[in-house]
């Protein structure tokens, strides 16, 4: 504090305080409304409608919807019962690992129990587990034998642990004065080796102890548990439910921190009939009759042949009434050959021209499909190794995850093409080339040509760069067929995004402003002031201008124009009437 008589020359002196020209003061802006997520697939639980999951973790997903799945699968370890059934609950995070749920899976306690007790014999759940059984045994006779004496075994003091046993192969053949006829000299090496081969492998048996009951087992008895329960990991339904939520971890993993995003989760099974769809979609308590949606995934894998291509215009169908946007994954084999050959071909949009598509072809000449995306060809998130099969997320999240990118940069939606993106949590697998080796995220590698080919006919075919952990798009085309000369980005996949944002946008403005009839002027007025923050929100990506007017009937209605001013591709202009 300055003294009056101004002999301290330390602290403030004088200081003023600004009240501003008379000016009403700025308002904040105002974030923009949430991207709006609705993700329908099979997660193996049993409860219904919608349930919104934004800001929730993985695990407390799993403890929401509890998925459950039963699983019957062919019975490779005995004669009867021929089939065997497994539940599995995922119920935390390390469930979503095949080796965890391979330690959980009942059969193997119970042929693990049943080998260490030496009930093999008899059981005929577990027979075809006898003849490992038999060679345990006789491993731990020889072993017997060997610990005692060396001379009451035969065998010279001298050999050691390093002995690679050939020695006793040579042993083994009979050099007495007869010289044996061709026949039975090979007759003699056959058993020779036959013996050599069954010693070794009994000496090179390595033991594995279970960490739970600490019994030892062997090499043979683990691979061929592992054998049943890829057997059950194989199984379609399991692998669509679990590479869903190994795919929401995915999506979790990777969302940016700073957009604003709410996700909703519904069960759709994927045996799912198109009507049984249709009400978990639309009649679902927060589902398409009552919420708007930027962006519709249909986590499942679709088919584009008759009669499983219904579920794929059903819900292109729906997208085109509510005004959203459907991003769906197509099958591995969906063209009818495996996913390596296809990837290999120069134009396989040419096989799509035949009879066997002829249901694809008229989805694509439809209105609806305007508002579908295509993919193909999956990200590897848990390689196969030890016996267990990979599992790939889906390749519409992964598209999900590159628009939800570019989103929270331009604060407007789109899915960049040539952009090569890194995620979390996918996994490198390898692919023989030829004569090579590569390794890629994705499930198999497509020659350039085979992506434009697929892209010619509305799929967008995603890639990984060889031995890193990217992906890129080449192309994003709508499934719609659009003839060259159409106007600039109709057959893009970026305006289907802007579309369905443009009337997500505007139901909300319709509900924080509501329109009254008696009023045109004033609710113009209202919902251009409304639709001026949503503007300041998203950073002047788009602009709205919104009058009032009256239709051929005299019935009153606003005209709202918004020019899209996205920092990719030229502005461009939509025109919307609502009457009030």
């Amino acid at each position: 504090m300055a003294e009056e008589n101004g002999q301290n020359d330390h602290g403030i002196k004088s200081f003023s305080v600004g009240l501003g020209d008379g000016s009403a003061p700025k308002k904040p802006m105002a974030p923009p409304p949430a991207y709006r997520i609705l993700i329908a697939g099979d997660f193996g639980t049993l409860k219904k409608d919608v349930h919104e999951v934004s800001g929730m973790d993985i695990s407390e997903i799993l403890l929401l919807l509890a998925p459950k799945i039963e699983v019957i699968a062919e019975n490779t370890l005995g004669s009867f019962p021929t089939r065997l059934a497994e539940t599995f609950a995922l119920e935390r995070p390390r469930d979503l690992r095949p080796r965890t749920l391979f330690e959980k899976m009942a059969f193997v306690s119970d042929a693990r129990e049943a080998f260490s007790a030496a009930q093999i014999e008899g059981n005929s759940r577990f027979d075809r587990l006898r003849t490992i059984a038999e060679a345990a045994d006789n491993q731990h006779h020889k072993r017997s034998s060997t610990d005692r004496d060396p001379r009451q075994a035969g065998v010279s003091p001298a050999s050691d642990k390093t002995d690679d046993g050939l020695d006793g192969l040579f042993s083994m053949v009979d050099t007495g004065r007869s010289a044996p006829s061709a026949d039975q000299s090979q007759d003699l090496a056959k058993q020779a080796v036959g013996a050599f081969v069954s010693e070794s492998l009994g000496k090179g048996a390595k033991q594995r102890s279970d960490k739970e009951t600490g019994r030892p087992q062997t090499t043979d008895l683990e691979d061929a548990l592992t054998l049943q329960a890829s057997v059950f990991l194989k199984d379609d339904r399991f692998g669509q439910v679990f590479e869903n939520w190994l795919a929401l971890r995915l999506l979790l993993a990777n969302l940016p921190r700073d957009s604003e995003v709410r996700l909703f989760l519904c069960q759709v099974s994927r045996t799912a009939s198109a009507d049984e769809l249709k009400a978990a979609l639309v009649e679902a308590e927060r589902g398409l009759s009552s919420s708007a949606f930027d962006v519709i995934l249909a986590a499942n894998r679709q088919s584009i042949v008759a009669p499983d291509v219904a579920n794929l215009k059903t819900i292109a169908s729906l997208a085109q009434e509510h005004a959203s946007c459907v991003l769906a994954t197509l099958l591995p084999s969906f063209a009818g050959v495996s996913e390596t050959e296809l990837a290999r071909m120069d134009a396989p949009h040419q096989i799509l021209d035949g009879d066997a598509f002829a249901a694809f072809k008229s989805l694509r000449s439809s209105a609806a499909s305007a508002s579908v995306a295509l993919f193909w060809n999956d990200g590897c998130v848990v390689p196969g190794e030890d016996g267990m099969p990979a599992f790939f997320a889906p390749a519409a999240w992964l598209a999900l995850i590159a628009i939800l990118r570019a989103e929270a940069e331009d604060q407007w939606p789109r899915l960049p093409t040539g952009v090569r993106y890194d995620f979390d949590r996918l996994e490198l697998c390898e692919h023989v080339q030829g004569a090579t080796e590569v390794a890629s995220v994705c499930r198999t590698v497509p020659s350039p040509d085979a992506s434009d080919g697929l892209s010619r006919v509305g799929i967008t075919c995603v890639e990984g760069q060889a031995n890193r952990i990217s992906v890129f798009f080449r192309g994003a085309p709508i499934l719609k067929e659009v003839a060259a000369d159409a106007a600039e980005g109709r057959g893009s996949l970026d305006r289907a995004l802007a579309l369905a944002r443009l009337n997500t946008l505007l139901q909300i403005g319709f509900r924080t402003a509501a329109p009254r009839s008696d009023d045109p002027d004033g609710s113009a007025r209202d919902l251009g002031s409304y639709f001026a923050g949503v503007s300041d929100g998203l950073g002047g990506r788009v602009q709205f201008e919104v009058s009032s007017a009256t239709d051929e009937d005299g019935d009153a209605v606003l005209d709202i124009d918004a020019t899209v001013r996205s920092s990719h591709g030229t502005p461009y202009a939509v025109g919307f009437r609502i009457q009030i």
